[in-house]
């Protein structure tokens, strides 16, 4: 039998497995309007980005864990993150608490995620060599509600979340909890789409690690990578190659 390259792989969540549908503009101003205020999607969709950046940077919810440890926590970041997307798109956000609550509430839900559309290549190839894999991921508790409405509950080994572990890729100790879940395993590698998250933080703990590289750009260079989903896969089980 084939020994591969890894016995088990974690894959990030967000923009690796699945992203949002139609968009975050879309759905803050589609739950905008029921409470009277009108904002344009396509205005707050080039914003959200800036602010997620923002509130990131300026408002973490916790420490070291920047969707915070706790569903409080999450909600005060996300509704944060709304005002400054409303804000920088140049509306007044909603003043109704119950509107970021409805949001938040909204974005568990699987209406609001799409899987990519070669997630379901990826897993068959995994499932047929036999190496079973996980999802590990800088989110908050909400993901296992948004993994187990997508259908990828049954799926998965494990699912790692930052806001359980209170630690966030690159951090050392959220691979510890994805390898102490995964017991038995010894040869991890991780399928994300962010350099220093997913590529440094695997690299720095021993693990194996592969950029799915969708964007029109070059990769960065040092990581391996590839442009699908399978095609990670495959360079995790069958070899490296550094671009």
């Amino acid at each position: 039998m084939m020994r591969h390259q890894v016995d088990f792989v974690y894959f990030d969540a967000g923009w690796t497995l699945l992203k949002v549908d139609p968009s975050a503009g879309w759905h803050y101003a589609e739950l905008a309007r029921r409470h009277g205020v009108i904002a344009d999607a396509a205005a707050l969709d080039a914003a959200f980005v800036s602010a997620w950046r923002h509130c990131r940077k300026h408002t973490p919810a916790h420490p070291g864990v920047v969707y915070g440890i706790t569903r409080d926590q999450a909600l005060a970041f996300w509704s944060a993150v709304i005002r400054e997307t409303f804000r920088q798109a140049g509306f007044q956000p909603p003043a109704a608490p119950s509107y970021y609550m409805e949001v938040f509430d909204h974005f568990a839900g699987a209406q609001c995620w799409q899987l990519f559309a070669d997630v379901e290549e990826a897993f068959a190839i995994l499932e047929a060599a036999g190496v079973p894999f996980g999802i590990l991921s800088n989110w908050d508790g909400r993901l296992r509600q948004t993994v187990g409405e997508l259908g990828l509950g049954s799926r998965v080994h494990s699912l790692i979340i930052s806001s359980e572990v209170e630690a966030e890729k690159p951090d050392r100790r959220i691979f510890a909890a994805a390898e102490r879940a995964a017991s038995g395993f010894s040869r991890f590698g991780l399928i994300g789409d962010e350099p220093t998250a997913d590529g440094e933080g695997a690299l720095a703990s021993g693990w194996s690690q592969c950029l799915v590289w969708r964007n029109s750009g070059d990769p960065p260079a040092g990581f391996r990578s590839a442009p699908t989903l399978p095609a990670a896969v495959r360079e995790l089980l069958f070899g490296p190659t550094i671009r």
